[in-house]
């Protein structure tokens, strides 16, 4: 809706007033009947005119009552009017008075966000979040270290052989044979290999390889017994 200045609404209130006055104005003239003063003449020499026909009271009186209907009529629209003019200077009191509450609620919101502004400007930055880590290595348990293989007790020293053996050049089954190593013999091992123990007469017998499974250590009552 189109607002006007309030004294606008004055402006037309006072034009209207001036027109309704003027028109009652003018009406009041026209209700009033001239008499004219004929002179007097001889009626010997006067002409024969015809005689001015007076209006009938009857027609006065529709007159006057027409007039003061009129009247009437003008003045109901005048406060009409004047109703009308009230109710829109009220109406655009009510009008300005929203715009100025409107005004101050937006002039508050500005403030408020500038203010938000100014903390997020002097808000730190945030801290990068650290890398996602893999659930899948998180939940798995550590792998325990490798283990060596455990050594079987191979201290070199003095066997005893517990059945007929071949003492062979190398620690393979397909080497050549060096010699027979038979039941009850004392050997001197010095090390071992695999599952084949290294051999070495202090005899002056060749050296070679044995079978583990094929030695026992040498028992403490085996003083007397021969060796290689």
């Amino acid at each position: 809706m189109e607002s006007y200045p309030r004294w606008t609404y004055v402006v037309i209130f006072t034009l209207l007033v001036v027109v309704v006055v003027l028109s009652v104005r003018a009406l009041r003239k026209k209700t009033a009947v001239p008499v004219a003063i004929a002179p007097v003449e001889n009626s010997a020499t006067r002409p024969e005119t015809p005689q001015a026909v007076k209006p009938d009271n009857n027609q006065l009186a529709q007159r006057d009552a027409d007039n003061e209907r009129r009247i009437q009529e003008l003045t109901a629209d005048l406060e009409r009017l004047r109703k009308e003019n009230d109710a829109n200077a009220d109406h655009v009191k009510d009008l300005e008075g929203k715009l100025a509450d409107t005004r101050n609620e937006l002039a508050a919101v500005q403030q408020k966000l500038k203010a938000a502004q100014k903390q997020l400007a002097r808000a730190p930055a945030p801290a990068a979040p650290p890398p996602p880590r893999d659930r899948t290595v998180a939940s798995a348990p550590p792998a325990p270290p490798p283990q060596a293989p455990p050594r079987r007790a191979t201290e070199a020293g003095q066997y005893e052989v517990v059945r007929d053996t071949a003492l062979l050049e190398k620690p393979s089954s397909s080497a050549r044979e060096v010699a027979l190593v038979q039941r009850g013999i004392i050997v001197n091992v010095v090390s071992s290999v695999g599952d084949w123990y290294e051999v070495r007469s202090k005899y002056g017998k060749p050296p070679g390889y044995i079978r583990r499974e094929d030695v026992t250590p040498k028992p403490t009552q085996s003083e007397n017994r021969d060796r290689f």
